[in-house]
């Protein structure tokens, strides 16, 4: 008897997996359209470099030049401007909140701006650029100088 109930759950929990991925498929279909189709033209092995290239970029939270990128990935740089290029244009695509953008030959993970003001006193860290850095630099050589 209890072989026979744990047979009927299986087949309740199989037909209710069969039924929530049927529904899925419907939300995706719009009236009288098919549902997309996954991008099956991108490789496995690439849609993993570019996670891993993703992941990196999110971490740093600073731009990273292609040649760090392909340190830290271990691919060549001319593969990584390629995957970067790929993931420019997937974030562009899915108009999300977040983009993937080249700022003087580096690239950086950052909130678009129209989102940027909701949520800029979530960060904690400010950014100094290489010149207001060197001004700081100027200032406290030149105060201890003058001491």
């Amino acid at each position: 008897m209890k072989a026979k109930i744990t047979v009927e759950n299986e087949l309740q929990e199989d037909e209710t997996e069969a039924m929530l991925r049927e529904i899925e498929s419907l939300e995706d279909k719009k009236i009288g359209e098919k549902a997309s189709e996954p991008d099956y033209s991108i490789a496995a092995g690439d849609r993993v470099k570019r996670k891993r290239i993703e992941a990196a970029l999110f971490i740093a939270n600073r731009p990273l030049g292609y040649t760090e990128i392909a340190t830290i990935i271990k691919l060549p740089v001319k593969e990584v401007m390629q995957l970067v290029q790929e993931l420019i244009k997937e974030y562009a695509g899915k108009k999300g909140a977040i983009e993937i953008m080249l700022q003087n030959d580096e690239v950086i993970m950052q909130v678009r701006n129209e989102y940027l003001g909701d949520v800029s006193t979530l960060s904690k860290e400010t950014e100094l650029t290489k010149k207001g850095l060197k001004m700081l630099g100027l200032i406290v050589k030149k105060k201890q100088m003058l001491q």
